[in-house]
């Protein structure tokens, strides 16, 4: 190569080295791109202050309180006042128990004795009063001989006459307070009239007797040991069978009311046992004895083991 073809080389070798060199040396922005530029860095600094100015929220798992809601207070109740109330209680039979034997018009004094049981005291305007049966001649209506508190006791007395008529007779009475107003319990008097006595109705034996199951009772006697000479006899036989059956030639009938001498006497009394599962308290029997005597029995008590009668054997 010769001196001016390697000059002319070296020539544009320094001529493409300028014009690399001009392509990576860096240029001044414009004056639209320095405008950017600023703007950009304003906003930056501004959001900056603002994240420095707003404090950080702690979140926190504290939980949020239900409403309060509106719950009504009780109005308090009126306290309610204890009214006056009227009872009464029977304690007792002070004279003339239940089916006294009385004489036609006989005169008699019967007396209950009462407890006021409720918490009214009771004063003289109270009375006690007929409010069904026979009165007996006596008055329709018995006034109170003194005050009764609360849970005490009086005896309430009446004078009667025994009816002329045979057979049983029943009064029942009541209290009745100042205002008119029945109240408790219904108490009465309860007699038996029989015809006046003669030798042949007058009585032999009378009390009263319980026999047990497999017994007997000796109504000439008036025991119940078991006397094998008894006139009747428990036989037991089931819960749905127990008789009452005479023994030794005696005899026996139920009756449908309180018998008497003539009554027993007249009537057709049989040896057949009488089943005491047909029949209560209170039923009546007329018997003849083994010795030949009438009598009569009221049952007063039936119970698992046992009967218990009042009898009365006539002479």
């Amino acid at each position: 190569m010769n001196v001016r073809t390697r000059n002319t080389v070296a020539v544009w070798l320094v001529a493409g080295l300028v014009f690399l060199a001009s392509c990576t040396l860096p240029r001044p922005p414009s004056p639209q791109q320095g405008t950017q530029t600023a703007a950009v860095e304003t906003v930056s600094a501004q959001l900056t202050q603002v994240r420095l100015a707003t404090p950080t929220v702690q979140s926190t798992n504290t939980p949020t309180p239900a409403p309060a809601t509106n719950t009504a207070t009780p109005s308090p109740q009126p306290t309610a006042t204890v009214s006056c109330e009227d009872s009464s209680q029977f304690i007792s039979d002070v004279t003339i128990p239940d089916n006294t034997v009385m004489n036609p018009g006989q005169s008699f004094r019967k007396t209950w004795r009462l407890r006021n049981s409720g918490n009214c005291d009771w004063t003289t305007s109270f009375d006690a009063v007929v409010v069904s049966g026979s009165s007996m001649g006596g008055p329709a209506v018995v006034p109170l001989a003194g005050a009764v508190p609360s849970n005490g006791t009086i005896d309430i007395s009446i004078d009667l006459t025994a009816p002329t008529t045979n057979g049983v007779h029943l009064s029942h009475y009541q209290m009745r307070n100042d205002g008119g107003t029945l109240f408790g319990i219904v108490f009465y008097v309860q007699i038996l009239v029989n015809p006046t006595p003669t030798p042949d109705d007058a009585a032999h034996r009378s009390g009263k007797l319980t026999i047990d199951n497999g017994s007997s009772i000796d109504f000439d006697g008036g025991n119940s040991a078991g006397d094998p000479w008894g006139d009747v006899w428990v036989h037991y036989v089931s819960d749905s069978e127990r008789y009452l059956e005479p023994t030794n030639g005696a005899l026996l009938r139920a009756m449908p009311g309180p018998p008497y001498y003539d009554d027993c006497k007249g009537t057709s009394l049989a040896s057949d046992g009488v089943n005491f599962t047909d029949f209560s308290a209170e039923s009546y029997f007329c018997y003849k004895t083994s010795d030949g005597r009438y009598g009569r029995f009221q049952v007063e008590k039936i119970e698992e083991d046992s009967i218990s009668f009042d009898f009365r054997t006539w002479r």
